[in-house]
């Protein structure tokens, strides 16, 4: 199937918000996150591994497998922060932490890739923070501020994953690289849960109201979600696919706003605050992006 532009761009917006919709179903379901984030990585390496038989999405090199494993082990890792988040305090909460990634990228990813720290992109995530500090209510902090360590939590391992997932698709495919990630995240969290439960109760089928939003969370938001993104990156560019992703937290909390009432966290530097981390954001997305069409001139 052939995408125009506009189809294109809608057809990525339309992904995102289903990204965002994630915190409201990890708010829905009735599970602790360990057990919710076992299913949502078991259930979404079935639907991969089912789809990758059609995709051929296999590792190249099999001794990438420990290292694909290891990275799937963070991808759970951050799920499950990111969950916490949303349970203990709303989902408002965790989407504004999970802002902060930009921060932690700035001062990470350079220690990983290796190369210098570019202090404009530490700027602009010290600029980002200001933001979510100054959108969060600490005059009713409580629970409000445990989420807000979990999201700050799930942003450094969503940095960790997302970099060395760099790294690793310059030899692997994407969707080989998801796929047994889950795989590892999957077999890691079981070992975790077995020696916090022997008795192994949480294999138990979970109800009917709790398993429809899992199979949602998995297959829709998760198997399709990744798969999707991956097609349109032949209509669409990496940086405007980057960009817009960036808007999952908006959209998510747009979504918070309806579905749970959490209007009470909505004040005059609530708007200030998500302002300041919407334009940092969308700067430090551009001066990538100015930076990468600079590098690839020197290089013509």
């Amino acid at each position: 199937m052939h995408l125009n532009k506009i189809q294109s761009q809608l057809s990525l917006h339309g992904i995102v918000f289903i990204w965002g919709f994630t915190a409201i179903l990890g708010k829905l379901i009735d599970l602790p996150s360990e057990q919710l984030v076992w299913w949502r990585m078991g259930l979404a390496w079935i639907g991969l591994w089912v789809i990758g038989k059609f995709l051929h999405a296999h590792l190249v090199n099999p001794k990438n497998r420990w290292k694909v494993w290891g990275v799937g082990a963070l991808v759970a890792l951050h799920w499950l922060c990111f969950f916490e988040a949303a349970k203990v305090s709303n989902v408002t909460v965790s989407l504004l932490g999970l802002s902060s990634s930009a921060f932690f990228t700035a001062l990470l990813e350079p220690f990983l890739l290796k190369r210098s720290i570019d202090k404009k992109e530490v700027l602009l995530g010290l600029i980002t923070v200001i933001g979510i500090l100054l959108a969060f209510p600490f005059d009713r902090a409580g629970n409000l501020g445990l989420g807000l360590l979990y999201s700050f939590a799930a942003s450094v391992f969503g940095t960790l994953f997302s970099t060395i997932n760099g790294l690793l698709k310059q030899e692997e495919s994407a969707a080989a690289i998801a796929k047994h990630e889950f795989l590892g995240g999957f077999l890691v969290l079981t070992i975790f849960l077995i020696f916090l439960d022997p008795s192994m109760q949480f294999v138990s089928i979970p109800s009917w109201g709790n398993m429809k939003y899992l199979l949602i969370l998995s297959w829709i938001c998760t198997s399709f979600a990744f798969l999707a993104s991956v097609y349109l990156l032949k209509y669409i560019t990496p940086f405007t696919v980057n960009l817009t992703v960036n808007l999952e937290p908006v959209y998510g909390i747009l979504m918070a706003l309806f579905f749970f009432n959490e209007h009470a966290m909505i004040t005059p530097l609530f708007y200030l605050g998500a302002v300041i981390v919407l334009i940092s954001v969308m700067l430090n997305a551009w001066f990538k992006r100015k930076g990468k069409v600079v590098e690839e001139e020197v290089e013509i």
